[in-house]
């Protein structure tokens, strides 16, 4: 790993042992995948017990894509493999926007042309998934690493949350 990926990873591991809020974390991970990956929206969607619904319980944009929104992804074809196979989902253009997300109309007027959808994986089940979205063609294989291992240190936040809806 690069030794600034290294530092970062110990700024999260020590807030993991602090007291601290999921906001605090989020807004960490957040931080450090805009320096590794980069994105112009990033957006972490927490799983409902059914399984069907999302919650949003981060958004580096809250204005447009306010927190405490429900969106039923786990029954689309983005869900199924995101949600349900615990699968990564790399869009690289409009298309592909458009198959993944059903407000790809508004992602498209935020010029917003691509996406790297990650899940949040504990015991084998997906947790939650972090959205990162960026210009067309942005992101590639080499970033699911670095957005999977970034994830592993949202478990005890997701968790913490799953317990408040």
């Amino acid at each position: 790993m690069s030794e600034p990926l290294d530092q970062a990873f110990d700024v999260l591991s020590k807030t993991l042992r602090k007291v601290h809020e999921p906001m605090e974390l989020m807004r960490q991970v957040d931080e450090l995948l805009q320096q590794q990956i980069g994105h112009k929206l990033f957006t972490i969607l927490l799983l409902a017990a059914n399984r069907e619904d999302t919650v949003r319980v981060y958004s580096d944009n809250p204005g447009t894509y306010p927190v405490n929104r429900i969106k039923r992804m786990g029954v689309t074809l983005w869900g199924k493999q995101v949600i349900h196979a615990c699968q990564p989902y790399i869009a690289k253009h409009d298309d592909d926007i458009r198959w993944a997300f059903p407000d790809h109309a508004l992602i498209k007027s935020l010029g917003l042309s691509s996406a790297l959808s990650v899940p949040i994986v504990y015991q084998g089940q997906c947790l939650a998934v972090l959205n990162l979205q960026h210009e067309e063609n942005w992101y590639r294989d080499e970033h699911v690493a670095i957005a999977d291992s970034v994830s592993t240190f949202l478990i005890p936040a997701m968790l913490a949350l799953q317990r408040s809806f």
